[in-house]
């Protein structure tokens, strides 16, 4: 009991911390509470026995991203010729330390070790952190939509190579969404932190039913013994987290994608980063409800059900939506 409560204490303070990350200006005082904040994690990581592994593997990472990103943040504010290698070597640290593509091997090996509560912990307070403090650092190059694109592709490779495990294909698809909250903070901060609060919102409820079963496997879920109103919330908790109309959490792409087409700066790679998000979309969508049809349902039972229609109808309804937000878009450059 009192080593829950302390493991609680540490998470409120890296929440403390993330709040007045947000009120400072200061670069170097930002970097200071970034870095107490990953230590703080690495301590949480340590006292659960579960995860002892993920943290020391998170701590070797994390020293290392500590004084690489030590001198990023002085060379470029010493020496401004050196400003466009010194951008590349921040978003070089910034990848490396939320393990995304290519960086993503050692979080692999983190997140199946996490506990559910850590793993939440780490998908959400922990990245809003890293980002919030990289969109203060500034050092983000033009190239920066380019990296954000790559790890979309990446993490679609990733997503069928680690098929059966829950949590490695949740950290999948939320790189993803470090993507495209990325791809919304360089645009605005605000953008980002509402489109935060909605994902974490939908995140916790899948987590949460992931947790009550105990599942850390997709083959899992055949062992269930559901009631009909359980399953019923299964599949529906899952079908908002897939962000599939009519769903209300499909405003999150709607909201990324109306956001985009209407900011200058990315005009000219909108339809590339509208194709690319459609079909990470579309992908995970597929593969989510592939599970779900044929671990709950059956080859029988989903033609009585009729259930095969609702995703062909909600990609069909995807793809007449990507197709008129692309027409949008071209109305208004022309």
């Amino acid at each position: 009991m009192g080593n829950k409560l302390f493991l609680m204490m540490l998470k409120l303070m890296n929440i403390i911390l993330l709040l007045l990350m947000m009120t400072m200006s200061d670069i170097f005082k930002s970097w200071l509470v970034f870095e107490i904040a990953s230590l703080i994690l690495i301590g949480i990581l340590s006292l659960s026995s579960s995860d002892f592994y993920g943290g020391l593997i998170y701590f070797v990472i994390s020293s290392y991203c500590m004084v690489y990103m030590f001198w990023v943040i002085l060379l470029g504010f010493t020496f401004s010729e050196y400003e466009g290698i010194m951008k590349m070597m921040a978003i070089f640290v910034f990848f490396l330390k939320l393990g995304v593509f290519p960086f993503h091997y050692w979080m692999v090996s983190v997140v199946q070790q996490l506990s559910w509560s850590n793993f939440y912990f780490l998908s959400t307070v922990m990245k809003l952190l890293y980002m919030i403090f990289f969109l203060k650092l500034g050092m983000y190059s033009d190239y920066i939509y380019f990296f954000f694109l790559m790890n979309l592709l990446g993490m679609m490779i990733l997503m069928k190579s680690y098929f059966n495990s829950i949590k490695v294909y949740m950290y999948c698809t939320g790189s993803g969404h470090v993507s495209l909250m990325m791809g919304l903070g360089v645009m605005n901060l605000n953008y980002m932190l509402y489109y935060c609060m909605m994902y974490f919102t939908v995140l916790f409820l899948v987590i949460f039913m992931f947790k009550l079963y105990n599942l850390s496997y997709f083959s899992e879920m055949y062992f269930l013994n559901l009631s009909n109103f359980s399953r019923f919330m299964f599949i529906l908790v899952m079908l908002i987290y897939t962000m599939m109309p009519p769903f209300m959490s499909l405003m999150l792409k709607w909201f990324f994608m109306e956001k985009l087409i209407n900011n200058y700066t990315v005009e000219v790679g909108s339809l590339l980063w509208l194709f690319s998000i459609s079909i990470f979309m579309i992908l995970g969508i597929w593969n989510y409800l592939s599970f779900l049809i044929l671990i709950f349902f059956g080859y029988n039972d989903i033609f009585k059900l009729g259930f095969t229609k609702l995703p062909v109808f909600s990609i069909l309804f995807l793809v007449l939506m990507l197709f008129w937000v692309m027409s949008v878009w071209m109305i208004n450059v022309i």
